[in-house]
């Protein structure tokens, strides 16, 4: 199957930031052969910018034992930071745990799921490498989108069929050269616009000398 782009394939819309947002790190453009992992998933995010944690989306598809109905699932979503050697483990900082209950997921094509983490009050910086972690308790149901390299921020290119955090002797499940399909979403805090209006200041003076 020829690799196309997330954009390609879900609703743009869905993806775009609010006016007071910025997108920290993105996989919307990457390329993708439409492959879905099942299950539980965990995959790290380097972000390209630093605020308050405002979203994260990920395409899901569902499969239902009934053609066109919905499956219904609890979501648990764990959010860490990593302490630097950009593996999960014990001795990163969990940042924190939200349950959504009673999820609907549409069995009729792959839909954006999107979180609201506006009210957990997350702050992260530009370089932080966050790890998600998604925990479905309808996992043999529902699928999340791989796909390639980002186009905003960085990643490990590895992703993890556990939650966060794990132990040394957890089994990963890694798979090279992949990445959860993702799009997250910050809202720059008062000295984060600070100083990206300091920038904007140099810059141009710069020009004008």
């Amino acid at each position: 199957m020829q690799a196309r782009s997330l954009i390609g394939i879900v609703a743009v819309a869905g993806l775009i930031p609010s006016a007071l947002a910025e997108i920290a790190y993105s996989t919307a453009e990457s390329p993708t052969d439409l492959n879905f992992h099942g299950g539980d998933i965990m995959d790290d995010a380097v972000l390209a910018a630093g605020g308050v944690l405002r979203s994260v989306s990920t395409v899901v598809r569902a499969s239902s034992f009934l053609p066109g109905a919905p499956v219904i699932s609890d979501v648990t979503l764990s959010i860490g930071r990593d302490t630097g050697d950009g593996v999960p483990g014990l001795d990163d900082e969990q940042l924190a745990q939200l349950t959504l209950e009673a999820v609907s997921f549409s069995s009729d094509e792959p839909g954006i799921f999107t979180i609201d983490l506006s009210s957990l009050n997350l702050n992260v910086s530009a370089g932080d490498r966050i790890w998600f972690a998604w925990d479905y308790a309808s996992d043999f149901n529902l699928s999340t989108l791989i796909t390639g390299d980002p186009t905003i921020g960085s990643t490990s290119n590895l992703f993890y069929e556990s939650g966060f955090p794990v132990d040394g002797n957890a089994f990963y499940g890694a798979m090279n050269s992949s990445a959860v399909g993702m799009v997250v979403e910050v809202v720059p805090t008062p000295s984060t616009l600070g100083a990206l209006a300091m920038c904007g200041v140099l810059g141009s003076r710069r020009r004008r000398s």
